[in-house]
């Protein structure tokens, strides 16, 4: 009889029920002693018992092995402890907020805060030795280097000085400050941008060069200009400056550990490489070391500051932008109108900074704005602090995107204000035409315009007046001439008119087809193309071919390689790429945004194939391995300009493998044997150790998250494991045997707890690692039709890609390791794809091949993916901002839709006994309905911790749907019924009976059902051909209307307008039919609608009314305004079971009987911005004239 378990007394919520969770697994194992749990989950009783207690979270690791051990739902649980991890975070900072950190965030370092200021010490002892030598000197240094914080918290605290910024007033602000042996005058550019009297700053700075006291000033670099206007400044200046340059590596690990050492914290080391490589080649970089620092510290874990919190802050950009969007959700709506005007005033054309006039802006949100370090002001201008910002805020990102024309008006209407005044409001520079249309538009939209640009538009106006007046009385007067010419004139231009539309259509029906003949090969040309047909002629072809595009995934080519490309990797942040090939050369790449990738270097030395490239973690250093017999490591700290600061020779004939160990300080090579090299100083690399074992060529190597294994692949068709704990005596720990051919990769996956190889046997394998010595074979992945040449695992570890020698990159869902599924396949290039990586942040997928290409693919895919079975039913939240989707794999998931790039699993609702059919949200949102054999409805207010609220019985409910007061529930049923329920207090109030039904007819089936606008009317859909209509104002006394008869077959979905007045029916028939309804009492049939070529599952509304949208067997979605069919979407691969729009009427979803789920922006301006954002490279000269010959070339992304 097991011990009985303590009772749970943490005073923590989360704990207390995760805990609670975890013993309800163990009992209803049958409750085994945590003796025999050990023995199942290799972790210790103690560690297990721990788990349960509550009084900790524990690790991923020890949460996935208990479970396992009691036979629990893994799936479930992983999603349980992130959801718990990041509950305890925001709670640790919320508690954390107001405690004494050690780091000041945005802001500058002061005074008082001396005693948290590390990493400046010589240079601060430099000015100190310097100004008592001179008595007066000038410290200068761009925007974020610094300066205001040496000059406070480094000089002025240790020297006892006075500090003073001029302001508006200088020489007050200098009588005020009082007197010292040092003053320092802080921000003295605010001289020039603050203070409006030129005979005051003279004045000012006659003083301070005329003190009997010694005297620093502090200058921004971009002022230096200005100094340079008076004389005794210059002089005084001569050789008395202090430059402030960016921090070396160590003085940035000062600055990073000090502080929290000084306040009893510890840092992890991992900490402070990944923000010294996230920082590395960044400009103006410490304000936001700075506020992550402080961010990171709110999340520490207990007294350590670790990666996991720094993650949780954002990292080094998207702290600051979290920041911007806690800004912004705390103002009023009017308020957020204003600051979204101003942020999109500052991005200039490419995504950079813009200064722009305070005069041009609302002051008082700008100042708050600046308040938060998000702007930074002078005088006259504004700009945006950072550029960190603009490429990181997601809001900001979405802005730009939406208002890409708009915005490209906005900035060329500033532009020509601009101009027009500084040419003395010359006329020739007025807006006439197509620019003058454009811009007023823009004020018809209600964009805000400065009083400058309204003076220029009422100007132009007037022009174009004069102008009309004037062509008006040249037409008068030609009337009369023009009569008995005109007749033929106009017949000649109709004609030729006629002659260049048929033309036009044409063009445009080619590159559709082009277009669509291009997804797979060259998404990137494909949606130029699509985009280009579209504004050629808008037709619904046009229109179906530019909303399928985002179907496709984008791709982005890197050429440059002249062979055959073997190896890649990703530096740590994601931001540099190198590659690898048989050209003789490796190549860096900034691919930061991964669509406008860049060369930043080739690097030459090899004298043959360089197989494979990996960067050390802190990205200072590259190895490449090559087949001249060598291993070159280089200096990559400035990547435009690398060095070669060691070369290994004398190895085998052939080096094929380089791999750094987390620490960097350890590198492994493979060839005709396996070495490990200690790099720690890269000049002198030594040998550690040679591993002796594989019987025939090593191709690769891999180290272990936590280092302290190494993974060796090989042509002996083995793969083995090392243990490196001491790797001067390293100790072989296991070997597979499995593969029947060639291991060509291998990897760990992030946990290091399941391998993944892969074999010329054509197959990939993934192994448990839970016993390192024993290690399981979890799964086969058999999908390739040629060797595998290369796996690698994403971050969140619920992805697997494989490639090889059949061209294509396979991905796995490996959610659960055990049961993968295939869930897309990249066939980009066209040769044998030899290496793979993942970015660190899964947006894309980095892949070189034997067609001497590398590949940038977007990930996710473009589908929702997961499930394991047909989707079978789509909703969005009311708020957008979820999406819940049903499957016949047995669950119903919810999926963050925030980003549309990105869809994030929030959790899996299970339980169920078989497929479930359908899947709807309350109209609050709070509440989700789900069907399979029985309903339930589910509280989701808090998405990753679903709770059931309601449960009934049911056969084989086919629809589920909450009236639009969100009070009463309908579920149809196979069993010839609609039930009704009452959500609050939960209950069944009435079962509506079918009728009889034609004896050829089939079972009897209720398929769907739809409440009207006003709750009055339910409208369901039936097996036996009809649409019934139930009066259902009192729902515990419903009343049958009038049937609608007139479909073919099955009826499988209805839907009312927003109006009320129409009502859409789908079939079994391929047909759509429109009902009038205004008097449901008296309906009648407004129209037919084909264009389907199997049966249509679902039809939905637009919100406005305006769009009805139907989905098919046939695998298609269509689009209709009225009667009129206005595109079909293609991208699901097997029959489309249920379409639904999203509040704003912007996007649709659809579930796919091929097991995904896609979101479609159907409004072209949308479709059309994401496409000239993401879509490289761009459309050339010779792409256009071969697409699209005779047509001036006009690339449709400027």
């Amino acid at each position: 009889m097991p011990r009985p378990e303590r009772p749970l007394d943490s005073d923590n919520d989360v704990l207390r029920e995760f805990a609670a969770g975890l013993r309800h697994v163990r009992e209803d194992a049958g409750q085994p002693t945590y003796r025999e749990l050990s023995r199942r989950a290799h972790y210790s009783p103690a560690t297990l018992s721990e788990a349960a207690s509550g009084h900790r979270l524990p690790s991923l690791a020890v949460t996935m092995a208990y479970v396992q051990a009691c036979s629990g739902d893994t799936a479930l649980w992983k999603d349980r402890w992130h959801q718990a991890s990041d509950l305890l975070a925001d709670h640790a900072v919320a508690i954390r907020a107001n405690d004494a950190a050690p780091y000041v965030g945005l802001a500058a370092f002061q005074v008082s805060d001396a005693d948290w200021f590390f990493g400046r010490d010589r240079l601060v002892a430099d000015i100190l030795d310097r100004v008592r030598e001179r008595g007066f000197l000038g410290v200068f240094g761009a925007s974020g280097s610094g300066k205001s914080s040496i000059l406070r918290a480094g000089v002025a605290a240790r020297s006892g000085a006075v500090v003073f910024t001029p302001g508006p007033h200088p020489v007050d602000a200098y009588a005020a400050a009082g007197t010292a042996d040092l003053v320092v005058v802080d921000q003295f550019e605010e001289v020039f941008t603050l203070c409006a009297d030129e005979a005051e700053r003279a004045r000012f700075i006659h003083q301070l060069l005329s003190a009997d006291t010694n005297v620093i000033i502090g200058v921004r670099a971009d002022f230096y200009g200005h100094c340079g206007q008076y004389p005794d400044l210059v002089a005084a200046l001569g050789d008395a400056q202090v430059l402030v340059g960016p921090m070396t590596v160590d003085e940035l690990h000062d600055a990073i550990v000090q502080p929290a050492t000084a306040a009893g914290c510890r840092v992890e080391a991992g900490l402070v490489s990944r923000l010294v490589a996230d920082a590395a080649g960044q400009q103006a970089v410490l304000p936001l070391i700075s506020h992550v620092l402080l961010e990171t510290w709110r999340r520490r874990r207990g007294m350590t500051m670790t990666v996991a919190g720094y993650e949780a802050a954002g990292g080094i950009h998207h702290a600051i932008a979290r920041t911007a969007e806690a800004e912004y959700t705390s103002m009023d709506a009017t308020q957020r109108q204003l600051a979204k005007e101003t942020f999109l005033r500052l991005v200039a054309a490419g995504d950079t900074k813009r200064r722009a006039s305070r005069a041009e802006l609302d002051d008082p949100v700008v100042e708050r704005l600046a308040a938060a370090r998000l702007l930074t002001l002078d005088q006259d201008d504004v700009e945006i602090t950072h550029e960190a910002l603009i490429r990181y805020w997601p809001r900001l990102r979405t802005w730009l995107t939406e208002d890409g024309d708009s915005l490209r008006v906005r900035r060329q209407l500033t532009e020509a204000t601009d101009t027009w005044e500084s040419l003395d409001h010359d006329s020739d520079v007025l807006y006439r035409g197509i620019r003058l249309a454009a811009a007023q538009d823009l004020m018809a939209g209600g964009a805000k315009i400065t009083p400058r640009e309204h003076r220029f538009l009422d100007a132009s106006v007037a022009a174009q007046r004069r102008k009309v007046r004037r062509l008006r009385q040249f037409v008068s007067l030609a009337v009369v001439l023009a009569l008995a010419a005109g007749a033929a004139l106009v017949f000649a231009v109709r004609s030729q008119l006629a002659a260049d539309e048929q033309r036009t259509l044409a063009i445009s029906q080619k590159l559709i087809a082009q277009a669509d003949a291009l997804r797979t090969a060259n998404p990137a040309l494909a949606a130029q193309l699509s985009l280009a047909a579209y504004r050629l002629a808008s037709t619904p072809e046009s229109l179906s071919g530019l909303l399928s595009t985002p179907a496709a995934r984008y791709a982005t080519i890197l050429d440059g390689h002249t062979d055959r490309v073997h190896g890649v990797s990703l530096s740590l942040t994601g931001h540099m790429l190198a590659t690898a090939s048989e050209d003789g050369t490796a190549r860096l790449w900034d691919v930061a945004d991964a669509h406008h990738p860049h060369e930043l270097a080739t690097l030459t030395g090899h004298t043959a194939t360089v197989y494979s490239v990996a960067f050390s973690p802190d990205t200072r250093l590259l190895a490449t391995a090559s087949w001249d017999s060598t291993v070159r490591l280089w200096d990559i700290t400035d990547p435009r300009h690398p060095r070669t600061v060691a070369v290994i020779s004398g190895l085998d004939d052939r080096m094929y493998g380089v791999s750094f160990s987390p620490s960097g300080h350890k590198l492994a090579t493979t060839g005709r044997e396996v070495r490990v090299w200690d790099v720690a100083d890269p000049r002198h690399p030594t040998v550690l150790s040679v591993l002796s074992g594989h019987t025939d060529t090593v191709f690769s190597a891999m180290f272990s998250p936590d280092g302290r294994v190494l993974a060796t692949a090989s042509a002996d068709h083995t793969a083995r494991l090392w243990d490196l704990v001491d790797p001067r005596h390293p100790t072989m720990l296991s070997v597979i045997t499995a593969h029947a051919d060639a291991v060509n990769a291998v990897a760990f996956s992030p946990a290091g707890n399941v391998l993944a190889t892969g074999s010329s046997d054509h197959t990939a394998k993934l192994w448990s690692l839970a016993d390192l010595r024993n290690p399981k074979e979890l799964a086969t992945l058999s999908a390739h039709t040629g060797a595998v040449l290369a796996v690698a695992f994403n971050a969140d570890e619920d992805t697997l890609a494989t490639a090889g020698d059949d061209r294509t990159i396979k991905l796995w869902n490996i959610y659960t390791a055990g049961r993968p599924q295939a869930v897309a396949t990249l066939d980009g290039h066209t040769n044998t794809v030899a290496g793979l990586v993942f970015s660190p942040d899964d947006t894309f997928i980095a892949s070189g091949g034997f067609d001497h290409t590398v590949r940038l693919d977007d990930l996710p895919e473009p589908a929702v993916t997961g499930h394991l079975g047909a989707v079978t039913s789509v909703a969005f939240s009311p708020d957008n901002q979820t999406l819940a989707t049903a499957s016949a794999d047995w669950t119903a998931r919810l999926w963050n839709i925030t980003d549309p790039h990105r869809h994030a699993q929030l959790v899996t609702l299970t339980g169920y006994t078989g497929a479930v059919s359908s899947v709807a949200f309350s109209p609050d949102g709070r509440l989700l309905a789900t069907a399979d054999q029985q309903l339930r409805v589910w509280d989701v207010s808090r998405p990753n911790w679903p709770v059931t609220v309601l449960s009934g019985q049911g056969n084989e409910i086919t629809s589920v749907v909450f009236s639009p007061d969100g009070r009463l529930l309908a579920a149809t049923g196979g069993d010839n019924t609609v039930q009704l329920w009452r959500v609050t207090p939960p209950g069944r109030l009435v079962v509506l009976a079918g009728q009889a039904r034609p004896p050829t007819a089939p079972a009897s089936v209720f398929t769907s059902a739809a409440f009207s606008p006003d709750g009055h009317i339910l409208a369901t859909g039936s097996d036996d051909y009809t649409v019934r209509l139930w009066d259902v104002t009192d729902p515990t006394r419903t009343a049958v209307l009038p049937t609608l008869s007139g479909h073919g077959n099955t009826v499988r979905s209805v839907a009312f307008s927003p109006d009320g007045h129409t009502l859409a029916s789908g079939s079994d028939d391929h047909t759509i039919r429109l009902w009038n309804v205004t008097d449901p009492r008296r309906p009648s049939e407004l129209a037919t609608l084909v264009g389907h070529t199997n049966t249509v599952r679902a039809v939905a509304f637009s919100p406005d009314g305006h769009t009805l949208a139907s989905a098919s067997d046939d695998r298609t979605v269509r689009l209709w305004d009225g009667v009129t069919p206005t595109a079909v979407l293609t991208g699901h691969s097997a029959a489309v079971n249920d379409v639904t729009f999203s509040s704003d009427g912007r996007t649709i979803a659809t579930a796919g009987s091929e097991g995904t789920a896609r979101l479609w922006s159907i409004d072209p301006t949308a479709v059309a911005a994401d496409i000239c954002d993401r879509a490289q490279p761009r459309i050339t000269q010779a792409d256009w004239d071969r697409y699209l010959p005779g047509i001036p070339f006009q690339p449709p992304c400027q």
